[in-house]
């Protein structure tokens, strides 16, 4: 019998996350923070195309069950970067992201538990300079 599943997790910047220097780029409001991504994702293509994420990471993992015992694994999915927008309203520029490779672990079996593990992200197209010291 086979049973799969799948987990995705989101990046985005609430209201009030961004503080000290780079928070005067969200005051005037050439950046933007992100709204609530929904209770209920639904689809990533839809979420990407509305800007409602900066990266997002979709790990989708099945296994094989024979005799009560997993005898097969295997995952897929993978990240996204979402564009950056700078500016104010039409005079928006978006900026092209820099993904990083995924990194996914050759999943791990025991004979009644699976362990999955992916990474993923990747560089803003438009990063903001980091807070504090070196």
């Amino acid at each position: 019998m086979r049973i799969e599943s799948s987990i995705t997790s989101l990046s985005w910047i609430p209201l009030g996350a961004v503080e000290g220097f780079n928070r005067l780029s969200f005051g005037v409001r050439v950046a933007h923070y992100d709204p609530v991504p929904p209770e209920v994702l639904g689809d990533l293509d839809e979420l990407q195309a509305t800007g409602r994420f900066r990266f997002a990471n979709r790990l989708e993992a099945w296994i094989e069950v024979q005799d009560g015992r997993i005898v097969d694994a295997g995952q897929g999915g993978g990240g996204r970067s979402n564009v950056t927008k700078v500016g104010y309203g039409s005079a928006s520029i978006a900026f092209t992201p820099v993904p990083l490779s995924d990194l996914p672990a050759d999943p791990e079996i025991g004979p009644t538990w699976a362990r999955f593990v992916q990474t993923a992200g990747g560089q803003t197209g438009f990063p903001t300079p980091p807070s504090g010291p070196p």
